[in-house]
């Protein structure tokens, strides 16, 4: 008995035109995940403009003590995180890792995460009504990191053993 034959064997010819194939397959989905980026660019960027006014009202109203320096310099540095998450997010999305619609939404729902959430805590401030400068934050921070972590503040542990 005979084993079926599955034809001729592939020649060369066969093999470089598969192979031209599939580099034109390759070349062609990498330029629909830069089209898919650009799209989806355009429009992540024009809804970033109200997820930074949702973002700014909080930060203006933190600092306004602090001058108006220290609130550019508090916005300088979100633009420039939501610049390096956008940029990170397009590279990811042109080497096919990511789907377009994904990595390049992904900051605008991360600093409207975040906005919202300062949104929320708006009316909320602790010992003024207008909030504070860098200072009151960085000891704000302090406080709550030393009342999660159980730590008790040495002024008042000294008080104690002095009473």
């Amino acid at each position: 008995m005979r084993a079926p034959s599955q034809g001729p064997p592939p020649n060369s010819s066969d093999i470089a035109a598969i192979e031209s194939q599939r580099i034109r397959l390759q070349d062609t989905a990498q330029l629909m995940n830069s089209y898919g980026v650009e799209i989806h660019k355009k429009f992540a960027l024009a809804v970033a403009c109200f997820v930074f006014v949702l973002l700014g009202a909080p930060i203006a109203l933190r600092f306004p003590r602090g001058g108006v320096g220290l609130t550019i310099g508090v916005s300088l540095f979100v633009f420039a995180l939501y610049y390096v998450c956008l940029i990170a997010g397009e590279s990811i999305a042109k080497r096919g890792l990511m789907p377009a619609v994904v990595s390049m939404w992904m900051a605008n729902v991360i600093f409207a995460i975040v906005a919202l959430w300062l949104l929320s805590k708006m009316g909320k401030e602790g010992s003024t009504a207008r909030g504070g400068d860098m200072r009151d934050m960085i000891n704000a921070i302090k406080g709550s990191i030393r009342s999660k972590i159980g730590w008790k503040d040495r002024r008042v542990r000294r008080d104690r053993v002095a009473a």
